[in-house]
């Protein structure tokens, strides 16, 4: 009976040792898995780390047709986009790279890093060479338009072989439409140009300098040129003929009719002419030379006449059915009517004896109609509004 008992507890016993034992083993072997699984992972992690390392410095050696639609060319281009120099590079194609001819089929494989490969291609460097001309390689019959290219090459942190495959394929160019881009030629071109332009402007204002130390030729009769000293006599016949000048492009927009009708002449002529004339009147009248009695009254004469231009100057023309317009030619008309009263005073003598005058002798009337008399400076300008023609000194 104790035997049995004993019998009995050593089997329970031994048969929770085999259980403890088992459970011991599977976890055991549990850890051991995921210890292996963990060493895995850093291995792989370790190899990616690596990996990436490599791709950041590792060279990249690619090959493409560059077709340049504004040159018209077809071009093989060989180029590093890595990091690092790429070492023992070689292109195959297959089928072999052609032209459109047999002689530049040739020529291309004759190329050296075509045929032979390089030694070395540093990082953002390309070579290049043509293949053909577009409108050539695109027209002939026969020729391939597409190449599976096999570029192998060393460098980087690795030391195998790099390989890279890839299909180049010129059917996606043909029959395709393009508008024609500026280039680094037309840059140059463009700078060239500016560069001409520049030159050219240059000789202009050399000119223009050597001109201005020269002095100015002045034939215009809207600037008054008299001297700083001048004789009465002459300071009235060119006050004179300033006024006659604005009585005559008075008379020659103000016509008449077969009717005694004014004409609808350009009145906006006649207002610039005005303000033109009143400030050149005021411009001769502060150069009177002297303040007698008769030199007052042309001077009190000639204020009417500029306030009446300056009238005529500032009004404004209306659509009023030609009340404005009217208003200005009546202004006017009083104008000229003034200068051929203020004439009278001004013209007292002869031209020929403010010439005398000035001269130092006299002068033929003839000699002072026609040619510019000694003593007087050589702006060429002409009195106009006077007997022939005079100059003024």
């Amino acid at each position: 009976m104790d035997s049995n008992l004993v019998n009995i507890v050593l089997a329970v016993v031994q048969t929770l040792s085999l259980i403890a034992l088992v459970v011991y083993v599977v976890k055991t072997w549990e850890m051991a898995s995921a210890t292996r699984k963990s060493t895995e992972v850093a291995e792989h992690s370790l190899q990616e780390l690596r990996d990436s390392r490599d791709q950041e410095t590792a060279p990249y050696v690619v090959v493409d047709f560059d077709v340049s639609s504004r040159r018209g060319l077809i071009e093989l281009v060989v180029k590093n986009i890595g990091k690092s120099i790429a070492r023992h590079v070689k292109v195959t194609f297959t089928p072999q790279l052609q032209a459109s001819d047999e002689s530049g089929t040739n020529q291309i494989r004759e190329v050296g890093f075509i045929r032979n490969g390089m030694p070395a291609l540093p990082p953002d460097h390309e070579v290049r060479t043509i293949v053909d001309g577009t409108v050539a390689y695109f027209g002939a019959t026969g020729i391939p338009m597409s190449y599976d290219v096999t570029v192998s090459y060393f460098g980087g942190l690795s030391t195998a072989e790099r390989t890279e495959h890839y299909t180049l394929d010129l059917t996606m160019y043909k029959n395709s439409a393009y508008t024609r881009e500026a280039g680094m030629d037309d840059l140059t071109k463009a700078v060239k140009e500016l560069a001409d332009n520049q030159g050219k402007t240059r000789e202009t204002l050399v000119r223009m300098s050597r001109r201005l130390d020269e002095g100015l030729w002045i034939r215009s009769l809207d600037s008054p040129m008299l001297p700083l000293e001048t004789s009465s006599k002459a300071w009235k016949y060119s006050v004179c003929a300033k006024l006659r000048e604005y009585a005559l492009f008075c008379n020659s927009l103000l016509e008449k009719d077969a009717n005694g009708e004014p004409t609808e002449k350009y009145p906006s002529d006649l207002q610039l002419r005005a303000r033109m004339t009143s400030e050149q009147i005021v411009s001769l009248a502060s150069r009177c030379p002297r303040q007698s009695p008769e030199e007052m009254e042309i001077l009190v004469a000639l204020a009417s006449i500029i306030d009446q231009l300056n009238q005529i100057g500032r009004k404004t023309i209306y659509m009023d059915g030609g009340r404005s317009v009217a208003s200005i030619k009546q202004l006017s008309d009083a104008v000229v009517g003034r200068i051929d009263q203020i004439a009278v005073l001004l013209t007292t003598e002869p031209i020929a004896s403010a010439v005398e005058e000035n001269c130092g002798e006299e002068l033929p009337e003839e000699d002072v109609t026609l040619s510019r008399p000694r003593g007087f400076r050589d702006q060429g300008i002409e009195a106009k509004g006077l007997p022939g023609k005079a100059w003024l000194p």
